[in-house]
């Protein structure tokens, strides 16, 4: 797959399972959930090969940005029970999404 089709595989799967439109989870916006789901996409895209700059052009996030979001993502994951469960179900649905594409 190119990396633009996993960038949108990967965006729709999040929105779709953190319950988070497109719009919000791109922009600015700061609430706990966006925020999460921000995460969960950033980490996501590194898990399925793309590196910090990669990520940071897709996203509009800047490169430092998402090195943040990589460094503290255990930490997030640590203490958040639902961010747990949301990142679980997005592998989860990853894994069978890109699986039957490829």
């Amino acid at each position: 797959m190119k990396k633009t089709e996993v960038y949108r595989a990967v965006l729709d799967i999040v929105c779709e399972e953190c319950e988070i439109c497109e719009s919000s989870l791109l922009s600015g916006i700061r609430t706990a959930d966006v925020v999460d789901a921000r995460c969960i996409l950033v980490q996501c895209l590194q898990e399925q090969g793309m590196y910090p700059t990669e990520i940071a052009r897709f996203t509009g996030l800047a490169t430092r940005s998402v090195h943040h979001i990589l460094s503290h993502f255990d930490e997030r994951l640590k203490f958040n029970f639902y961010f747990r469960n949301n990142y679980a179900n997005v592998r989860q649905s990853i894994g069978k999404n890109l699986l039957l594409q490829s």
